[in-house]
């Protein structure tokens, strides 16, 4: 499938996985896609209706004397997890015990210092359940699902789950003026000009808190 078009859920791990590449990366570094990086800074979150070039695979061939024995060693690319926990105050929940559940798999953790914990997970991962039983919560992890932070959604979605908004950001009647309320607190507590706009500094301290 030489182009592809992203659809919602898709990322660059799991369109290498299914097309058989160990390294999403050699996808990725492909020429045709030069345009694509440049709009695209994370390989890991892109938006839907992209198009992202997937060269074929070519074969590797190594010569080896018969009649001995050889050992070869396959090397696959991981796709890291990673979660930061935090209080309603933005104080990390540190040194917690959790457990990640992705794709029928069990993970028992402890946050760091910085209530961060990272695991490696399938790279066709989709679905996930952190479980946070000293708080008594339970948080669906949808893997893939966020768009890059210069579009709506993707802004949206990192203010909403930073605590800034208080509704269903994925409510097609969603309140422009309620955004614009979220915003400016947001702004407040950053010590940024408040403007209840989405603007370049806004988004960019959203891209730093959130990580990606």
């Amino acid at each position: 499938m030489p182009s592809h078009v992203i659809a919602p859920g898709e990322y660059l791990s799991l369109i290498a996985d299914q097309a058989g590449f160990r390294d999403a990366m050699t996808v990725w570094n492909a020429t045709e896609n030069a345009d694509l990086r440049q709009q695209r800074d994370n390989p890991g979150v892109m938006l839907p209706g992209d198009t992202l070039f997937v060269p074929d695979k070519q074969d590797k061939k190594i010569g080896k004397p018969t009649g001995a024995h050889h050992v070869f060693r396959v090397v696959t690319d991981k796709l890291w997890l990673r979660l930061v926990l935090v209080d309603f105050d933005n104080q990390p929940i540190a040194n917690t015990a959790v457990v990640l559940e992705v794709e029928g798999a069990s993970f028992a953790l402890t946050t760091d210092a910085d209530g961060k914990i990272e695991h490696a997970v399938p790279r066709h991962a989709r679905k996930g359940v952190l479980k946070v039983a000293s708080l008594e919560l339970e948080l669906p992890l949808d893997i893939g699902m966020l768009d890059p932070i210069e579009a709506e959604a993707g802004w949206k979605a990192r203010l909403a789950t930073l605590g800034y908004y208080h509704g269903d950001p994925d409510d097609p009647d969603h309140d422009n003026e309620r955004w614009g309320w979220a915003l400016e607190e947001f702004q407040c507590d950053h010590a940024l000009t408040i403007t209840g706009q989405a603007d370049d500094a806004t988004r960019a301290r959203l891209l730093d808190l959130f990580g990606s």
